[in-house]
């Protein structure tokens, strides 16, 4: 049998995301883009650093995207974080417009 015909072959493996945002609108809405797009899903989402880390414990993600102000600290102290533990995780921290503003 070719590759071709190989169901394997043929199903893209998506990249599972973890979603780490402390405003439910944004994460909903973001939920929603990435997921419109064929090789990302959303896999976990979390509104603060220790559900984040919990969810990068028990499930595979292939990257974290952060909010860089979550209440309680910073998405860069998380990555830090997230980092120690997985050093081999994609993270990526976005900046939010009154961070680009100072």
């Amino acid at each position: 049998m070719s590759k071709r015909g190989n169901k394997e072959y043929n199903s893209k493996k998506k990249t599972k995301i973890l979603l780490v945002d402390d405003h439910s609108f944004v994460r909903k809405g973001l939920i929603q883009l990435i997921n419109d797009e064929s090789d990302f899903m959303v896999c976990a989402e979390a509104e603060n650093a220790d559900q984040a880390l919990e969810a990068v414990d028990k499930q595979h993600i292939d990257l974290v995207v952060i909010d860089i102000s979550l209440e309680g600290t910073t998405g860069i102290r998380l990555s830090e974080k997230i980092k120690s533990r997985c050093p081999n995780l994609a993270v990526l921290v976005l900046p939010t417009s009154e961070f680009l503003e100072k």
